[in-house]
């Protein structure tokens, strides 16, 4: 005799659009709560570390100051980091407009002139 799985039943309380929000809500404050890379955060606050090595900072001035707010790395690292983020932000400079290819119902430009040319016999070959 074949089994029968139980479909068990479900007394839900909303609708399942709620629960749908409820749960996106949940994975969105779980992924706020999850640990940063140290290169994540470096990237969210690019703009920010540039404006402040304008403004003259060191690497090393950068580090000691993320380090207070709990961001610790080297400044080979911030610096690595830096020019990473600064080559996956750079815009590609498009390309020029390629010019169009001559149309065969286009006249093309007249053949220079054979004019003057003088023609020389084969070099005679003794065998």
């Amino acid at each position: 005799m074949p089994r029968k799985d139980k479909i068990s039943s479900v007394t839900m309380l909303g609708t399942i659009e709620d629960l749908i929000a409820d749960l996106e809500n949940e994975r969105k404050e779980r992924a706020a709560r999850k640990p940063a890379t140290a290169f994540g955060v470096i990237t969210q606050i690019y703009p920010t570390l540039l404006r402040m090595k304008a403004d003259g900072w060191s690497d090393m001035e950068i580090c000691t100051t993320l380090k207070t707010r709990g961001i610790t790395l080297s400044p080979g690292t911030l610096s690595t980091y830096m020019k990473k983020i600064g080559r996956e932000k750079r815009t590609i400079k498009p390309k020029p407009p390629r010019t169009p290819k001559v149309d065969s119902a286009t006249p093309s430009p007249p053949s220079p002139s054979m004019r003057g040319f003088i023609s020389q016999p084969p070099p005679l070959l003794d065998a």
